[in-house]
């Protein structure tokens, strides 16, 4: 038996699947019940990714099982498997384009870090890359990865979303050869082989999501994470890390270099590279002298007295009807699915809810029916009010079904083709669209964040923004920065070849900060007037966040936890001598309903911690985060949360 091993043994009358953490000769507990035998011994946990679980499980406040379960399965294990499923590969022969000025500077400086590691412990070996959409970012990344490659070192790249694993898988093919795939979609079969041929040093470069960080890599000497603002790194169930907060550590522990590569940082990020933390390296401009494209605002409102009631401006019109004479392709946006986002009876205000939400249900007219986007409850349309019994009932809101609809009706002659959940439910339906648009067979790309960021065709001139406004009146301290970074990355998409680029923003609120700066494509401006807000309001960068949140089908049960867990925590603060107040102590914000009371008939309390130092973190929570066990309500602590809803 050795550390990192899974094992079965005996619990009670069942069996259970086990990890073995540290050995000893001698046990303080007189009876022992024997391991019953190794499980798939073949594939376990490096001593690396041990010490890795033990930080996560002490820094997220979550338990060692949870976070050992979560880097190497319980249930991953050899299966029966089409060998054709996993990537095929074959030498291809490539000669890159060298490399700009601007580009190689920046590839010098990582370089020297990747050398430096090789000799001693290197201290600043985090890189943040500052460029614009089209800078040449992936250049950079492929360059030091082939220089990382030749030192004999293993590397990970990170992507956000699954639906840009098929335009990178092609382009690392092509440049690299054999390489590993990882993310949610892939079958047990594939993931096993991966972790297998990872572990045994038969791959060298691992490509996937989020969870691809935990790849058993035994010779790490770089992690890329591609887009590093985006909040998918961030996992939405325990234990609720970070990828970028792991691989900060991964890096730590294998003396590895990592790239935080983006248009848009995160504010964290970018305040981390003024303090020094981070080193920043920018790429200001597109390879090629290529002109960002011109962004331009238009004023719903101004549209509705222009007679226009549809969701498509006259302006976003024009420009694609001209795009389609001139056999050029669009994206079109929009971060909402569905048909209309609620159903309303004009009469008496009825809206259309989840029984067990209490949220206003989506149409979707592809089904025909009204569906809960959180527990996916279903039901079909009433063709009366059920309250007054009036007959005529309105669809209200725009998701990315209507947008196809009205283009459609628009310009019936278009190639259209629409991309969010509910057209890629499908295995492999990623590659299918991607590879239809890049071949252009497709005219017009309608979706949601998913064709945001990364997309790479030459051919697209136009982009359209429908509702800007969608996150912007959110209540979340971070709805800005948000759409900012959104509006930023899906404009990036267009002329990004010989083609200029041309967008249409469309919103109700042009004059809003985050929408003017975005269209100016200035991102320092963003950041100075952002970080302001946030360190007179004391939120992050300037304070670590805890969310607490208690959730149960009793809503008096649930709320007296939250108090009693509230009343944990000031007794906590007054013996440790902690003040109230968040700058030189803690603020506890609650306990309050979450924005979202109710979701999938659990009732949600949370307590909102704001503390400026670490160490009065650990203090005050780490004798309470294994204190409450309860069948009928759930307790969660979310460090630094990214979801506040």
């Amino acid at each position: 038996m050795t550390l990192g091993q899974r094992i079965v043994v005996p619990f009670g009358k069942s069996k259970k699947i086990g990890y073995i953490v540290s050995l000893s000769e001698k046990s303080e507990y007189p009876k022992l019940k024997k391991i019953i035998s190794p499980y798939a011994p073949e594939i376990s946990l490096t001593a690396e990714l041990l010490t890795l679980a033990r930080w996560i499980s002490e820094y997220y406040l979550c338990s060692l099982g949870e976070t050992l379960a979560m880097i190497l399965s319980p249930n991953l294990k050899m299966v029966k498997f089409h060998e054709h499923k996993l990537l095929p590969w074959e030498e291809v022969p490539f000669s890159p384009l060298p490399p700009t000025k601007s580009q190689q500077r920046v590839i010098n400086k990582i370089k020297e870090k990747i050398e430096l590691g090789e000799k001693e412990v290197i201290t600043s070996k985090v890189f943040l890359l500052h460029g614009v959409s089209a800078s040449g970012k992936t250049e950079v990344y492929f360059q030091v990865i082939d220089f990382c490659l030749k030192k004999n070192k293993e590397v990970i790249f990170l992507v956000p979303e699954i639906a840009l694993t098929p335009q990178f898988v092609e382009l690392f093919q092509k440049r690299f050869g054999k390489i590993g795939l990882w993310h949610s979609r892939l079958s047990k079969g594939e993931k096993y082989r991966y972790f297998l041929a990872a572990k045994n040093g038969e791959l060298k470069i691992m490509l996937g999501a989020r969870s691809a960080i935990f790849t058993p890599f035994r010779n790490l000497g770089l992690i890329i994470i591609d887009e590093e603002q985006e909040f998918t790194y961030k996992q939405d169930k325990k234990p609720f890390y970070h990828a970028r907060e792991v691989a900060l550590k991964r890096a730590e522990l294998n003396n590895a270099v990592l790239i935080l590569g983006s248009a848009t940082p995160s504010l964290e990020s970018f305040y981390a590279s003024k303090k020094g933390r981070f080193k920043l390296l920018e790429l200001p401009e597109r390879i090629e002298e290529r002109e960002l494209p011109k962004i331009k605002i238009v004023d719903m409102r101004e549209e509705i007295k222009k007679g226009n009631r549809s969701v498509i401006s006259l302006d976003l019109q024009e420009m694609l009807n001209e795009c389609l004479e001139k056999k050029e392709q669009a994206i079109i946006f929009l971060n909402r699915r569905g048909y209309s986002t609620f159903l309303l009876c004009r009469r008496c205000g009825y809206i259309a809810k989840c029984p067990s939400c209490q949220l206003s249900l989506v149409y979707h007219q592809w089904e025909k029916v009204l569906s809960c986007h959180y527990c996916r409850y279903k039901e079909n349309v009433p063709l009366i009010c059920p309250v007054c019994k009036n007959w005529r009932l309105s669809f209200a809101g725009t998701g990315t079904e209507k947008v196809e609809n009205e283009i459609r009706n628009l310009f019936p002659q278009a190639r259209l083709r629409r991309m969010d959940l509910d057209t890629t439910r499908k295995k492999d339906i990623y590659h299918e669209i991607y590879h239809t648009f890049k071949e252009e067979k497709i005219d017009i790309l309608i979706g949601t964040q998913m064709i945001a960021k990364g997309f790479d065709f030459p051919k697209v001139s136009v982009v359209g923004i429908i509702n800007a406004d969608v996150a912007l009146h959110l209540p979340d301290f971070r709805a800005a920065e948000r759409t900012f970074q959104l509006v930023t990355q899906v404009a990036g998409r267009a002329g990004r070849a010989e083609i200029p680029g041309k967008v249409i923003l469309q919103t109700y609120y042009p004059e809003h900060y985050a929408l003017v700066t975005a269209s100016e494509h200035n991102y320092n401006k963003l950041y100075s007037q952002e970080i302001k807000l946030r360190k007179e309001l004391g939120y992050p960068p300037f304070v670590h966040l805890v969310r607490i949140l208690t959730r149960g089908k009793k809503e008096e049960t649930v709320c007296t936890l939250a108090k009693k867990i509230t009343e944990k925590i000031k007794l906590q603060q007054k013996l440790l001598e902690i003040k109230n107040d968040y700058l030189k102590g803690i603020e506890i914000i609650g306990p309050t309903p979450a924005a979202y009371p109710r979701i999938a008939g659990k009732y949600r309390w949370q307590i909102l911690l704001k503390l400026r130092n670490e160490t009065n973190l650990r203090q005050i929570l780490n004798p309470l985060k294994d204190s409450y066990h309860s069948r009928s309500v759930q307790v969660s602590f979310d460090v630094e949360p990214l979801d506040m809803f």
